[in-house]
């Protein structure tokens, strides 16, 4: 399946009251993941930004998108909405299993939060937005998070660079 049709698959799915698709599913060859919850007032500002990055890289057939809700499951339909009128078009998950696949089991999830990962689920992490943050600057900065990530991906011997001190190694939360 190509990646738009997959991508339309997922969007249809979720947006039809179908069990949302997984993030393995969802996954490329490096995957953004940008964790956000409709009670983030950080979040808001945010979710345009992600949406500007997946236009941005949607030429690149190996690195994908993906937006995740962790608000509970009965609130859904707010979280899908809040996407939606944000003009967020990523696939979007509203899964908290996800956080902790990615970080671990926590009582506290910090968001906004952005994960980029190759598919062994190792990369880079960034906790929190940088104030007065625009779009130009997160495309480029979470661009570069992505470069990072494949080229470690790539050459096995080198290690993932955080483009600045927002970012830190991400080790799967499983080893």
């Amino acid at each position: 399946m190509g990646r738009a049709l997959a991508i339309v698959v997922a969007l249809a799915a979720s947006t039809a009251g179908a069990k949302s698709p997984s993030l393995a599913s969802l996954q490329g060859e490096v995957t953004v993941v940008a964790f956000w919850a409709t009670s983030c007032p950080p979040c808001r500002k945010e979710l345009p930004m992600v949406e500007a990055l997946r236009t941005a890289l949607a030429k690149d057939a190996k690195v994908r998108v993906v937006a995740v809700s962790i608000d509970l499951p009965g609130d859904e339909a707010r979280a899908k909405k809040m996407a939606r009128d944000l003009g967020l078009k990523a696939p979007l998950l509203v899964e908290q299993s996800v956080y902790e696949e990615l970080f671990g089991y926590t009582d506290e999830a910090s968001v906004p939060r952005l994960a980029v990962i190759d598919r062994k689920r190792a990369g880079l992490e960034r906790v929190g937005m940088r104030a007065g943050e625009d779009a130009e600057a997160f495309v480029r900065e979470v661009t570069a998070a992505v470069a990072s990530v494949k080229a470690a991906a790539a050459d096995k011997a080198r290690a993932v660079e955080p483009p600045t001190p927002m970012w830190r190694p991400l080790a799967p939360a499983h080893q």
